[in-house]
């Protein structure tokens, strides 16, 4: 193809499957995938990030901010209080009590003094 006098070339990545032509897609870093992906659904976020669409409508994997962990890849929560996760936190129980705190029920309470 020549545009503007300059030749130009693209590299279909397309795979044929069961007789219809599908592009293949790459995973966006921190995800991965079961076969060769041919669609962006088809890349899963790795533990501890959630899916994203960002401004230039590009599929990608975020992790969560500071106190925050990943709830079933889908959205940022929330450490309870007196808690802090650990590094890319996928569910509530990698968000560790503060020192003098012990979790009940998703909580952090502070310890009880007898």
């Amino acid at each position: 193809m020549r545009f503007l006098g300059v030749c130009i070339f693209f590299i279909s990545m397309y795979q044929t499957v069961g007789g219809q032509r599908r592009p293949i897609i790459t995973c966006p870093e921190n995800s991965q995938s079961d076969g060769t992906p041919n669609s962006y659904s088809m890349c899963i976020c790795n533990p501890g990030y959630i899916s994203n669409i960002n401004y230039f409508e590009e599929y990608e994997c975020i992790v969560c901010g500071v106190g925050k962990y990943a709830q079933n890849k889908q959205s940022c929560n929330d450490c309870p209080e007196n808690s802090e996760p650990v590094g890319g936190a996928d569910e509530i129980s990698k968000c560790i009590c503060a020192a003098g705190y012990e979790r009940s029920d998703d909580k952090c309470n502070k310890w009880a003094t007898k």
